[in-house]
């Protein structure tokens, strides 16, 4: 899993100013941006200049201090309930002050012990005793919230939100004049922002993760790249701005391959170049647009389906278009919202139009026009996308470290038993099609069942190649627990409980974010 550096996140200082200035006024925050859109760099950098901030002050002459937290939701335990996430903000909030004020809160209860019980009224008297730690300073806490889908929405019980709202707005509550939280999401967030039985939601500020700009994308450009190809940076920023549509990780990404480039060439040179690494990149990149497919609400897919026919459309015609597909009118905006910040479409003087060429050349090859109609299908769904992100990715780390030798390696994770099924499969697969190209040796991953390939990434000699991505062998395992049962018995059209059905969609979800981190599907 890649950790983004706050010196690599370049133009969002004034988005970054404007969140802290929303966090100081609405004290919630409400941060949208599409699977790596740069959530997390902003973030980070967040923590970064506040912390700078902090720094760069006299110690005697301060009188308040805005003090950043940041939590990555996706360390949490895969079974977390609210006293983890309390446990793990009081944690953090003890871990900053201490970092950026040289004031630790020490207590005496086992530390083990509050991981797993800590109670609200714990987190808030922890919290108050942390912040009258400096007399005389004015102590408030931004919490920075990576992947707030984990705490919102069914995941944890309804009080946990009441919770959060006290913990924000309740004069009750003697901190909550203290503290703000920004959570950082995409459509979930749309979900929970929309939800009348949240108080928070309707309290909260919204900022929109934007796109970045060429002039921004050159920037990068001369930091990743640098002189060797420094003749040719305005060809190769309008190329990769075009390509990606500004969108943080794709420019990056593809900016990070040229950047192999290191002897100069002339205008065609470098054309051709920049052509094969957009090749390159719609291939890496196709685990993304599949991610990005699978979250776009039914409004939002109905909107691009359009786009994709017709290239451009005027925003007032949005609400028509909508209800002729029989769908909520009032819906548009917020659809539109979703398009830009995950960069597949521009908004400019009252038209939406296509951006990111990538896209929607991934879109041209592969559209589907789905549409989900229930529960089932929509898990069903997510776990055939989740298992062609786990076959990228094992393919490409296995075929990495071992190239030729790669069914050898696999033959020895499966067993005898296993390789000789997988190879019946993979006969017979021939024999079915047999006008069809012989599917490539090294693709026999396509021929396994989940299971197995559970088995090619825990194993003992492979694991090495996977423990930047998954956090440990034992969460891994209770993930694809919620996940095999559902697949097979929905494999044989058996009906599958709707709580099973949540489970093994939330562990489907988790699997796909922290597939979306790695190196090989590219940077956040």
């Amino acid at each position: 899993m890649i950790t983004p550096r706050a010196e690599d996140c370049f133009g969002r200082d004034a988005l970054i100013e404007e969140m802290i200035l929303a966090a100081n006024e609405h004290r919630s925050v409400l941060l949208f941006g599409g699977r790596q859109s740069g959530k997390t760099s902003i973030l980070v950098r967040t923590r970064f200049l506040l912390g700078k901030k902090i720094q760069d002050e006299k110690a005697h002459l301060r009188t308040s201090v805005t003090v950043p937290v940041y939590l990555d939701l996706m360390k949490l335990p895969y079974d977390a309930g609210p006293a983890d996430l309390f446990f793990q903000m009081f944690d953090a909030a003890n871990s900053a002050c201490s970092q950026l004020l040289g004031s630790r809160y020490l207590w005496r209860i086992p530390w083990p012990t509050f991981c797993k019980t800590m109670s609200f009224e714990q987190l808030v008297a922890r919290i108050d005793g942390l912040l009258r730690k400096r007399k005389g300073l004015d102590i408030r806490l931004i919490f920075l919230f990576d992947e707030a889908k984990r705490v919102l929405g069914d995941r944890f019980p309804r009080g946990f939100q009441d919770n959060l709202f006290a913990f924000l707005y309740s004069p009750e509550i003697p901190i909550c004049n203290n503290v703000a939280i920004v959570f950082a999401g995409a459509q979930e967030l749309a979900s929970f922002a929309e939800d009348d039985t949240s108080p928070i939601a309707s309290r909260a500020a919204r900022c929109l993760v934007p796109n970045l700009d060429r002039l921004t994308v050159k920037q990068i450009i001369g930091q990743v790249i640098g002189a060797p190809l420094s003749n040719h940076e305005d060809i190769i920023a309008d190329r990769v701005y075009g390509a990606a549509g500004g969108h943080a990780g794709l420019s990056r990404s593809m900016i990070s391959q040229l950047s192999k480039l290191r002897n100069e060439g002339d205008r065609a040179d470098v054309e051709e170049r920049v052509r094969q690494t957009k090749a390159d990149a719609l291939q890496r990149h196709e685990p993304l647009f599949r991610i990005w497919d699978d979250a776009f609400s039914t409004e939002a897919r109905a909107i691009k389906n359009e786009l994709g026919s017709k290239r451009a459309l005027a925003l007032k015609d949005l609400p028509a278009l909508l209800v002729a597909h029989g769908l909520n009118n009032f819906q548009a905006s917020r659809s539109v919202d979703e398009l830009i910040y995950t960069s597949v479409a521009l908004r400019h003087e009252g038209i939406i139009s296509n951006n990111n060429e990538l896209y929607w050349l991934h879109e041209q090859a592969h559209r589907k026009g789905f549409e989900w109609t229930d529960k089932a299908t929509a898990v069903w769904t997510k776990i055939e996308e989740t298992e062609k992100s786990l076959r990228d990715l094992i393919y490409r780390r296995y075929q990495r470290e071992w190239a030729e030798r790669t069914s050898v390696m696999i033959r020895e994770v499966v067993g005898e038993d296993g390789w000789d099924k997988i190879q019946k499969n993979y006969e017979a697969s021939i024999k079915k099609y047999p006008l069809s190209a012989t599917p490539a040796e090294s693709r026999i991953v396509d021929l396994m069942y989940i299971g197995q390939l559970l088995a090619l990434i825990i194993f003992r000699k492979a694991w090495h190649l996977f423990n930047d991505v998954f956090k440990d062998k034992k969460s891994l395992t209770a993930m694809f627990g919620a996940i095999v049962p559902v697949r097979n018995d929905q494999a044989h059209f058996n009906s599958v409980p709707e709580k099973e059905l949540m489970r093994c969609y939330v562990a489907c979800d988790d699997l796909l974010v922290l597939i979306g981190r790695a190196e090989d599907i590219g940077r956040r």
